[in-house]
């Protein structure tokens, strides 16, 4: 069955969504990461005004993805974009401590597969704390 390509707010909407690959439930967190973001900063954290200016502004926060982590069943090639490394994200959200920075690129990471799901994110140190629970 094929997934609809027009699904998520385009702020908030997943490379892999973007590049038109397969997705499941990962994309939640992705998008997750962009509103925690945007309550700190009160704007949003990427804000493209299409799909590949919404990708390019994530791998300018995020750098290019590897290789090994571009989706095989997509038509752009990672080569479509150039290459550059990752920003601190304390570049965008000086403010966030570091533990909640970690959280934040757990959930912002670019592999659906390795991206943190809901049930970690909440057992995450930062989100503990945030509770009063001690880390």
């Amino acid at each position: 069955m094929a997934l609809t390509p027009v699904v998520v707010t385009l702020w908030y909407r997943t490379p892999e969504v973007l590049l038109q690959s397969t997705y499941a439930t990962p994309v939640d967190m992705w998008s997750v990461a962009c509103i925690f973001v945007e309550m700190f900063r009160r704007k949003p954290l990427f804000c493209g005004n299409a799909e590949a200016d919404q990708l390019g502004k994530i791998f300018d926060l995020m750098g290019l993805p590897p290789e090994d982590d571009w989706p095989r069943d997509v038509s752009l090639p990672r080569g479509a974009f150039s290459p550059r490394g990752p920003r601190p994200v304390q570049s965008v959200v000086p403010e966030m401590e570091e533990s909640g920075a970690q959280l934040l690129l757990e959930m912002l990471t670019f592999n659906p597969h390795k991206r943190i799901s809901a049930f970690r994110a909440l057992q995450h140190s930062y989100l503990q704390k945030a509770e009063g629970n001690p880390e």
